[in-house]
């Protein structure tokens, strides 16, 4: 039977295997498109920060083999979902170790579910893969990642309205305005060539978005920054699990509010991203050992 039309649901335990080395060098890319001040380069350092493996494990794409949302075209690893629109909704991260800079890791990667939702929207398809990551046999990480496909709108998508002010009240916080230098430099970093984070046209005429979209993985690894510049290195060096959920796009050029809280007695920090009407784009928890 012809991949594409294999049942959705038999695409389920489909496997991928992708070897990379932890680069310095990325890290140091990583931390300047960050603004993290470092005096030491990371190829001088022992370990990555957590969320920076998003920038390796990144299996190339030839151009011929795009699809025409820039995306690898469905039907190798993922299933081919027929509806155009993709997102990464949430995730969770499981850290056992540091994974360690200039040392040879594996990501094994296994698609564990697929489920289909009727949402105000429409048709939705919830795919959900599982990774784990590997140095000298030894499990570093895992990841869940829970992706979100949907049918491009019937018209052009509205900002929503405010509906509660941004917090003045928080442990710590931040505000960033992600501009188009800071979206082209991470879709360089992880080779990530999605047109809504680059191409204006396609993303406000085809997808039907008010303007350029910050990457998911980006936010939350700005989220985490702030607890790192907030609570230090000695908490986040015990970080045992984090959380994300994408609740509404981020757009380029408009600042997004950051808030963090302190250590909890249940050993969580919560996390948020809201834009200036107060709408929350990303909110995120860590749980710390």
């Amino acid at each position: 039977m012809n991949s594409v039309n294999k049942p959705i649901k038999s695409w389920i335990g489909n496997k991928e295997n992708v070897t990379d080395i932890i680069s310095g060098s990325v890290a140091d890319r990583l931390a300047a498109t960050l603004n993290r001040k470092t005096n030491v380069s990371f190829c001088e350092q022992p370990n990555l920060p957590p969320l920076w493996h998003w920038c390796h494990f990144i299996k190339p794409t030839t151009q011929s083999a795009l699809g025409k949302d820039g995306h690898p075209a469905k039907g190798s690893f993922l299933p081919p979902i027929p509806l155009p629109r993709r997102m990464w909704a949430s995730g969770s991260l499981y850290f056992k170790r540091p994974l360690k800079i200039g040392v040879i890791a594996s990501r094994q990667s296994v698609l564990t579910d697929i489920q289909e939702k009727q949402g105000e929207s429409g048709k939705l398809i919830f795919v959900t893969l599982k990774h784990n990551f590997f140095q000298e046999k030894e499990l570093m990480l895992s990841e869940e990642q829970n992706l979100v496909y949907r049918n491009h709108p019937s018209k052009k998508l509205e900002k929503p309205l405010p509906k509660e002010p941004n917090e003045s009240n928080v442990d710590y916080a931040a505000v960033i305005q992600p501009n188009t230098m800071e979206l082209f430099r991470y879709s360089a970093l992880t080779f990530n060539s999605h047109r809504i984070h680059f191409d204006q046209l396609y993303t406000t005429e085809i997808e039907a978005y008010a303007g350029l979209i910050v990457h998911g993985p980006l936010l939350a690894t700005h989220l985490l920054e702030l607890a790192h510049r907030s609570l230090g290195n000695k908490i986040l060096n015990r970080i045992e699990k984090f959380e994300f959920r994408a609740k509404n796009p981020a757009f380029v050029n408009e600042p997004l509010h950051l808030s963090c809280s302190k250590l909890a007695k249940n050993s969580l920090i919560h996390l948020s991203a809201k834009n200036e009407m107060g709408i929350e784009c990303m909110t995120a928890r860590a749980t710390i050992k």
